[in-house]
């Protein structure tokens, strides 16, 4: 079955790379779990936490998160573009690697730092569309209607905490991920980049 070409972008998800998991899953994890635990000590004391006020924590980050929407598009179009032979090489010491169906024809491919950069900057304009597409949607629904269960409104703000602190932070460290590829990684040579993974190795 065909993929919908308007989800081309979670390709991303399916490269795979020992650290690349950190940035996927455990640090938005780690982040989520520790928004989720300021917000339920907040609330327990009393402290309210404007999240969709006028002046709440979902306005400015939904203004963010446009803002990240076309500088992810302009780092796309940079990487498609950018002049270098080394861009086009598979990535050295040990390259994130992609299986899917349709672009690699189900077997591991290895990635050149072009096709990575592509696939995550491409995920990242996704992701942040998402984001702000599930701040807004919250904001229009907010307040939401009573519910009989008492504790009803706080366990759904909770769960909202939890899953939206997730996808900002997924956006976030993957973002980090990209500049750091943009301001240094591009323009290390290969044969630069070998040494410096045989240094760690050894330290």
């Amino acid at each position: 079955m065909q993929r919908p070409r308007l989800f081309t972008a979670l390709v991303y998800l399916k490269i795979t790379h020992p650290v690349k998991r950190w940035y996927d899953s455990w640090y938005p994890l780690i982040a989520a779990v520790l928004c989720a635990i300021i917000f339920a000590i907040f609330t327990a004391k009393g402290v309210k936490v404007d999240i969709f006020g006028e002046d709440g924590l979902m306005k400015s980050i939904n203004g963010l998160a446009g803002i990240l929407v076309g500088f992810f598009i302009a780092a796309l179009a940079a990487v498609a573009t950018f002049p270098g032979r080394d861009m086009d090489l598979v990535m050295p010491g040990k390259p994130p690697t992609l299986t899917d169906s349709e672009i690699t024809e189900g077997k591991p491919k290895d990635l050149s730092r072009r096709a990575f950069l592509s696939f995550l900057f491409g995920y990242l304009t996704f992701a942040a569309l998402a984001l702000f597409a599930l701040g807004s949607l919250a904001a229009a629904l907010y307040p939401l209607p009573p519910f009989e269960f008492p504790h009803a409104a706080y366990l759904g703000n909770l769960v909202f905490v939890f899953t939206y602190s997730f996808l900002l932070a997924n956006v976030g460290v993957n973002a980090l991920l990209g500049i750091h590829y943009l301001a240094y990684r591009i323009h290390v040579k290969p044969r630069q980049v070998r040494r410096l993974s045989t240094n760690d190795e050894d330290h």
